[in-house]
């Protein structure tokens, strides 16, 4: 009998019942060991220098124009002070940053600052003026009157009165419509080198009551116009004013130079 040698195993992982497999593809025993990956590299981030802060400066330096401007308007001082002082308080804090190398514009910060002194400068110019014109005035206003007549004469006497010669005659009592009037007549005559105008209503009436009168419309019918008198020119008429006589001294002024003519009634 003739004995037959048995079936070598091939290589292989498994075999079953005598049948040797070979392993499928894509098995790790084909395949090489797996890459393997090192750990990322450090890349560092960018650093950017910060954005200059240069904000203050700039508010300063527009503070400063707009408070100078307003310094040279009248009662614009207020706005001048505030603007100024707010002004120097960041030119100020503006240029300490530029020190620090926070900010870049220096000159911007030291042209704020100055600016904003003037401002202040100003303001208080415009407040120290605006003061000073209110006690002027509060003085003025406390002041007495001075209603001392600049001339008194009897009156029908002739006064000179800034280039006029003027006479207002005694007053007469004139009667219209039912209605009394005391009346003088006047006249003029310009001696000086220009013109001079003439008005009935330059004139009043002060009686022994102390009320003043103006011209009525009542009385004599050769009442004193108005116009203008050339050097060496003339004219006359009457002046009325309404209202029943009384007793004691008249008055009659002529306004424009304070001139006074007296009578007694």
């Amino acid at each position: 009998m003739i004995q037959h040698p048995a079936p070598q195993r091939l290589g292989g992982a498994h075999d079953t019942h005598g049948v040797t497999t070979s392993p499928p593809p894509g098995h790790p025993h084909n395949q090489p060991p797996p890459q393997q990956w090192g750990p990322p590299p450090n890349y560092q981030q960018p650093h950017y220098a910060p954005a200059p802060r240069n904000g203050l400066g700039i508010a300063a330096l527009v503070l400063g124009i707009c408070g100078f401007l307003s310094g040279l308007i009248p009662f614009f001082f207020w706005f001048a002070l505030i603007a100024g002082v707010i002004g120097l308080i960041l030119g100020l804090v503006g240029f300490s940053r530029t020190r620090k190398g926070v900010a870049t514009n220096k000159k911007t910060s030291i042209a704020g600052v100055v600016l904003s002194v003037l401002s202040v400068a100003m303001g208080i110019w415009g407040a120290v003026i605006l003061f000073q014109g209110l006690n002027q005035l509060a003085t003025d206003l406390g002041a007495p009157t001075n209603t001392a007549p600049a001339a008194v004469a009897p009156a029908g006497q002739m006064q000179d009165a800034d280039g006029l010669q003027l006479t207002a005659e005694p007053l007469t009592v004139e009667d219209s419509y039912g209605t009394e009037s005391l009346c003088t007549a006047v006249s003029y005559n310009n001696t000086s080198s220009s013109p001079k105008t003439f008005n009935m209503f330059d004139w009043q009436l002060l009686g022994p009551t102390g009320a003043t009168a103006t011209p009525g419309i009542g009385g004599s019918g050769d009442a004193l116009n108005s116009g203008s008198l050339v050097p060496g020119g003339t004219t006359e008429g009457t002046v009325c004013f309404t209202g029943a006589p009384a007793s004691g001294e008249y008055r009659v002024i002529y306004s424009p130079a304070n001139t006074v003519w007296t009578q007694t009634r």
